[in-house]
């Protein structure tokens, strides 16, 4: 499974990148499908932005074949995902947008 993210906001700076989850190793794999289910990507994108947080990282996530994109505002995001985010960087094929 192929999972993408854009990443936006802050500086101005937008880039997306993309992994083949089978090609991390366990642990992060296993994080990833916890934390980056559907349903968890879902509700951190239904919650309530932060309004003062206008230049805040936006991260626009989906996975191959699904269909769906969420857009999450870093406000809206939990600390664990936001960490999970970073340890993914190394990982990512990143490419300016």
């Amino acid at each position: 499974m192929i999972l993408f993210i854009k990443f936006s906001g802050g500086m101005g700076l937008s880039y997306q990148g993309s992994v083949d989850l089978s090609t991390l190793p366990g642990e992060l794999e296993q994080a990833v499908q916890s934390e980056l289910s559907e349903p968890r990507l879902s509700a951190y994108s239904q919650q309530e932005q932060n309004p003062f947080a206008s230049d805040s990282m936006v991260y626009e996530i989906s996975y191959e074949h699904s269909g769906n994109t969420y857009r999450i505002d870093e406000s809206q995001a939990s600390e664990a995902l936001l960490e999970l985010i970073d340890r993914l960087r190394p990982y990512l094929e990143l490419a300016p947008q």
